[in-house]
């Protein structure tokens, strides 16, 4: 008689089996506390959609649910790497050591820690997002360097309450879950070469999943730009692990091959286009082909002995100030008068959003670099083209006065090896009581003041950075009318009321010193708003728009020049206010002699390029792969550009403009050619 088929049960002993190491004491911890990260971080993203669903306007379902779906693979990367250390400690061990307590403790020490870990970083996170408008990043990264400053924020946004609630429940629970969870089920036996070949398996799903897949290159961040214009499901996409981690690891290589990512020209083709851009009829080429942006510029009048004060305001920029000319109540009366009074520079853009991008526009007229703050690099100390030391070799003694500390973003090794002589910061101030980033604005006016005095009849150039207009925007009592801080509306109003308070305080003390009728002030904003006005935009241009004025009552007529300026801009223009002639190498032009229709600015936020050129905006996403996208621009808003043909002719000439200053930036940066005189030729290697 011929034998039963016995394979229905040898399937069914091989599932049983399966099962049994899926619930085995080696399997068991790897998806639970997978389960665990799935949960906060899907939890954290549908709490940030959930909060934002007035800015989904215009975004499909299937983007939305793109957004979510991309946002388990970020997050299925993640938990990979989490997972590679206890599943190469459990698929291998043998069984009698999960008898052992100690080694117990170990993997229930490593998901609990592990677990506390994620979620303090979505925690902070949320806190970053709302600040900043993006999840944790290379600039979050970045800033972990100065923990005084990054931690006392997050304490002042978090209080003592709140930890001492939260996190021993947290600590709490999560031992129960991985007491109770760990210690079920059998140790699964696996003799000979089936406990090597289970942990190769376990294993190589990790790094699989550590990867996003199988393809020949790891996931990257840029696919969330892919098939959605809509900057905020961007960002929701992302996993706040993932994007810290990729930016802590760009921070270790400063000097990035970026060129193919970023679709960049080659420098020959580069640099005509570059040339052509930025010099003027003044300028004469000093005919250096490793920089050929080196020029002398001969203004043709004869120059003024004059001293010079910069005031680089912390993020007055936005709806509130009415010198921009927003439909919205004005914040900044004193601000707006002084505009009114001087050279007004009324489409002015911030390259950057950050005050470390804002100082190196203004200080050094470059257009600075995605990859990271070049005020902390070691290539740009000592061996960069500045204001200030322009100024120094001039004869002027150069003081740099901020109210917090002079060592954040490395300002203090930036300035003293690029020609500031005296630095005075927060230890210095007039008051012993500051807050989280710093001396309140008036404090640091008031120090400005005494400074200047005492230089006697010796010429200066004066730079102040003001703190008070920045989150937590916590700023004096009695000085302004304040709104309840019960928001971050509110809270925005109130710093930026007070921060043009102090400011009209400074001019109203300085008319009454004996340097003022000789000294030419430049006013500019630091940035544009960090919280975008409009977080639907890959980059927010309109709250990049900032205030710039050039006040000298007496010596500059009032007047408002409209055309579309970069920071870049302003160091040329002010010394060919000046008079003389100087020879630099500046990413910017006199503005005084720019055509309405002929002005652009090149700008950046995170790993996103924008230029502006005349009245319209191109827009480019990070990866080779993404399409830029082009807006017509007005001050106060930007409309996306549906016309075929002069749609593609525009994306054309800008992108090829976008790339050509970009690379060029990028390559006088890394082959250190931004020198503070024009280097020796050297067949432009």
């Amino acid at each position: 008689m011929r034998k039963p088929d016995s394979t229905p049960g040898r399937f069914a002993r091989l599932w049983t089996e399966f099962r049994n190491l899926l619930y085995s004491q080696r399997v068991r911890p790897l998806w639970v506390l997978g389960l665990v990260c799935y949960g906060l971080f899907g939890g954290f993203r549908l709490g940030l959609c959930l909060a934002n669903m007035g800015s989904f306007d215009g975004a499909s379902f299937p983007e939305i649910m793109r957004c979510f779906a991309l946002g388990i693979c970020y997050d299925t990367m993640v938990i990979g790497y989490i997972l590679i250390p206890p599943a190469v400690l459990l698929t291998i061990s043998p069984p009698e050591a999960f008898a052992r307590p100690w080694f117990n403790r170990i993997v229930r020490g490593y998901a609990a820690v592990t677990s506390l870990l994620v979620l303090a970083i979505e925690v902070i996170g949320v806190s970053y997002y709302l600040h900043g408008g993006t999840r944790t990043n290379r600039a979050f990264a970045y800033y972990l360097r100065y923990p005084q400053e990054v931690f006392g924020h997050v304490w002042r946004e978090y209080p003592l309450w709140f930890w001492l609630l939260t996190v021993p429940v947290i600590i709490f629970l999560l031992y129960k879950l991985y007491h109770h969870s760990f210690g079920k089920g059998i140790v699964h036996e696996l003799p000979h070469w089936r406990r090597p070949a289970f942990s190769g398996v376990i294993l190589f799903l990790c790094i699989v999943a550590a990867r996003g897949g199988l393809q020949s290159r790891p996931l990257s961040s840029t696919l969330a730009y892919e098939n959605t214009s809509n900057q905020l499901l961007v960002e929701l996409t992302k996993n706040n692990c993932y994007e810290l981690f990729q930016g802590a690891r760009t921070l270790i290589n400063e000097v990035q091959k970026e060129d193919h990512v970023l679709n960049l020209p080659k420098l020959k083709i580069a640099k005509p286009i570059v040339k052509k851009l930025y010099f003027q009829d003044a300028d004469t080429s000093l005919g250096l082909e490793s920089n050929p942006l080196w020029r002398r510029t001969e203004t043709h009048i004869e120059r003024k002995q004059m001293n010079v004060v910069f005031i680089v305001m912390e993020s007055m920029a936005g709806k509130h100030i009415g010198a921009l000319g927003y439909p919205h109540p004005s914040q900044t009366p004193n601000l707006d008068a002084l505009c009114r009074e001087g050279l007004f520079f009324s489409k002015m853009f911030a390259i950057g959003a950050r005050t470390n991008k804002g100082m190196i526009g203004t200080l050094s007229g470059y257009p600075g670099l995605c990859q990271g703050p070049v005020i902390a690099s070691k290539l740009a100390e000592g061996n960069f083209l500045t204001l200030p030391g322009i100024f120094q070799r001039r004869g002027y003694k150069t003081v740099f006065i901020y109210g917090g500390r002079p060592t954040f973003d490395n300002m203090d090794r930036f300035l003293t090896t690029g020609g500031v002589d005296q630095i005075i910061g927060q230890n210095q101030m007039p008051t012993k009581n500051p807050y989280t980033w710093g001396a309140p604005d008036e404090y640091v006016f008031q120090k400005a003041i005494e400074t200047f005095d005492k230089m006697g009849d010796r010429r200066f150039f004066g730079l102040i950075l003001t703190v008070s207009n920045h989150p937590p925007f916590k700023v004096p009592s009695g000085r302004v009318r304040m709104l309840p801080a019960n928001s971050d509306e509110n809270k925005i109003i109130n710093a930026t009321s007070y921060a043009d308070w102090a400011l009209g305080k400074f001019f109203r003390n300085a008319h009454s010193t004996k340097w003022f009728k000789n000294t030419i002030f430049v006013l500019v904003s630091d940035s544009g708003r960090a919280v975008a006005l409009d977080k639907k935009l890959w980059i927010d241009a309109v709250g990049f728009r900032i205030p710039c004025l050039i006040y000298a009552p007496g010596l500059i007529p009032p007047e408002e020049i409209d055309v579309v300026a970069s920071q870049t801009d302003i160091a040329p223009t002010l010394l060919s206010l000046m008079g003389g002639e100087f020879e630099h190498c500046f990413f910017g032009r006199n503005l005084l002699t720019v055509s309405r229709d002929n002005g652009f600015a090149l700008l950046h936020e995170n790993n996103r390029r924008a230029f502006v050129r005349g009245d319209y905006l191109l827009v480019q996403p990070p990866g080779g792969k993404n399409k830029p996208l082009l807006y017509r621009i007005t001050q106060v808003a930007t409309e996306l550009v549906s016309d075929g043909e002069l749609k593609t002719k525009q994306i054309e000439k800008l992108s090829k403009e976008m790339g050509a200053i970009y690379k060029m930036a990028k390559y006088v940066y890394d082959k250190g050619l931004y020198s503070p005189r024009p280097p020796k030729e050297n067949g432009g290697n």
